[in-house]
């Protein structure tokens, strides 16, 4: 008698905490995402067989040779990572876990065609079922102001004066210090590690010169005894920001940086306010893009900004006599 499969994906869902949206709506084991755990479960009649789990490109499926070899997460071209019975032909397991990387949703995005393929045997006979599965981009930052503690954000005191010089010509040569910023920047969905970047046009925009940017660094705490620096230039990072735990799952609040700017006012006395401007954007190991989505999951312009306020510094004005000496 012909054996059949009773085929039933588990679409398991989720959400997140300190990112923009929930993705329980946009993602499934059917459109996974990267850096989550997906379970394929199903259900055969008779039991007792041995089952055979693969990921292959190939779309001859009874092919030999044709899984996608099993990866860590940790390497640009992992496809996958999966659980114990992974492309074992006498696998006793009615289920599989899998966690699909960064390198999948690239390639998905690009036209390759994933399937995943389950074998089942008994003594009598066998078949062979499988999915089609269609990894997609929702890797995302967001980005929140604090404090130097880490703690809530204020609009910030403008720093006090360091120097102040009269020289020969009777002129006066400030030194109105250095200003400094932080910013609390978490990634999820993403698999082996993600870079930052700092929109540096848009920051350069909100100064006023001569301020100018000093430096740009990321830590994994506010010490910054372990810094990274990022390009004033181009405001990239200098290295990468690996997986936190280097366990392939990435949806929770624990993939995080601190980002510390500095700014100088120099001879800048700020006796007005200012808002800076903090556009943040990221790619993850397979080079694709943060993306943001609304509640029926379509991709929407970037968010990933925000903003701080530097406070004035007191402005002084003679009233009598008039006038200060000038400033160099």
């Amino acid at each position: 008698m012909k054996k059949q499969l009773l085929v039933l994906a588990i679409f398991v869902l989720a959400s997140f905490a300190n990112v923009t949206m929930s993705y329980a709506q946009c993602d499934d084991a059917l459109k996974p995402m990267a850096g989550k755990k997906y379970t394929y479960t199903i259900s055969v009649n008779p039991t007792g067989g041995k089952f055979d789990w693969f990921v292959t490109t190939n779309p001859n499926i009874s092919a030999s040779g044709i899984a996608v070899p099993n990866g860590t997460g940790a390497a640009a071209t992992d496809i996958i990572v999966a659980g114990t019975g992974y492309n074992t032909p006498e696998s006793l397991a009615a289920t599989i876990d899998i966690t699909w990387t960064a390198a999948s949703v690239k390639n998905a995005a690009t036209g390759t065609k994933y399937y995943l393929v389950v074998k089942y045997k008994t003594d009598c006979s066998n078949n062979i079922k499988p999915w089609r599965v269609t990894p997609i981009n929702l890797f995302q930052i967001s980005v929140l102001n604090v404090n130097s503690t880490g703690a809530a954000y204020a609009d910030i005191c403008r720093a006090e004066y360091v120097d102040a010089t009269i020289g020969a010509d009777d002129k006066v040569t400030y030194d109105y210090g250095k200003n400094a910023f932080y910013l609390k920047v978490t990634a999820n969905n993403f698999t082996g590690n993600w870079t930052p970047k700092v929109d540096i046009i848009a920051l350069q925009g909100s100064i006023t010169a001569p301020q100018t940017i000093d430096s740009i660094m990321f830590s994994r705490n506010m010490s910054f005894a372990a810094d990274s620096m990022m390009s004033i230039t181009t405001g990239l990072a200098s290295k990468a920001v690996s997986d936190h735990l280097a366990d392939n799952v990435t949806t929770g609040t624990d993939e995080f940086i601190y980002i510390k700017v500095v700014i100088i006012d120099g001879k800048f006395e700020g006796i007005a306010a200012q808002t800076l401007k903090f556009n943040l954007s990221a790619t993850d190991i397979a080079g694709n893009g943060d993306v943001d989505v609304n509640a029926t999951c379509v991709a929407v312009a970037e968010n990933d900004n925000v903003e701080q306020v530097l406070k004035a510094r007191p402005a002084m004005t003679p009233t009598s006599p008039s006038p200060f000496l000038t400033a160099n």
